[in-house]
């Protein structure tokens, strides 16, 4: 029974048997893995092309000739607002600072009340936060400390999400942050949060 088996499923042992020697090269020799992955992943998209662009997303580069005209780093918050209010009058969806706009620039204070004020009014704005030391206990990422930018410090309400890795290497992005009794999702994920 069994010799009639393995005539008739040779091919399908081939297949776990050489699946189980490529696993087990790959897994000792780990600086082959990341090439590896990244010529899949060049091999896959250019077999299964994206079928049409989004183009429900916008990104906002801003280089130095841009910093060098409209001003010196950091960009004036007043520059956001009006960037956030000519967004919303567009009819954008969700809009994403990742910008973190720390409290701890006086200078830019005068203009805090001003941003809050737009992002509050746009009710589409997601800020970017900070985590401080990330670890991972039973599953679940936790962070000894979390920034929040100047807007959420002057209202609760304003969105925020964390823009932290977990491990670069392999660009790991905990979903979710746990501060104290605070649960800080990730950027990517509340700026696809759509309720």
């Amino acid at each position: 029974m069994l010799k009639s088996f393995l005539q008739k499923n040779k091919f399908l042992l081939l297949k776990i048997f050489s699946l189980l020697v490529v696993s087990a090269f790959l897994f000792s020799f780990s600086s082959v893995n990341n090439p590896l992955n990244k010529s899949t992943e060049y091999f896959i998209k250019n077999i299964f092309p994206e079928k049409s662009l989004d183009s429900s997303i916008i990104l906002i580069r801003i280089s130095s000739n841009d910093i060098e005209t409209i001003g010196p780093w950091p960009i004036k918050r007043s520059y956001y607002a009006l960037l956030i209010r000519n967004l919303k009058s567009l009819g954008v969806k969700k809009i994403g600072l990742e910008v973190f706009l720390s409290a701890r620039i006086t200078s830019q204070s005068i203009y805090d009340k001003l941003l809050e004020s737009e992002i509050s009014d746009a009710k589409n704005v997601v800020l970017s936060s900070v985590a401080g030391e990330i670890y991972l206990k039973d599953g679940i990422y936790f962070t000894d400390s979390l920034s929040l930018p100047t807007p959420k410090l002057l209202n609760d309400e304003i969105e925020t999400g964390h823009i932290n890795f977990y491990d670069i290497n392999n660009f790991s992005i905990p979903a979710e942050l746990i501060s104290f009794n605070h649960i800080e999702k990730a950027f990517a994920v509340q700026l696809t949060n759509t309720q």
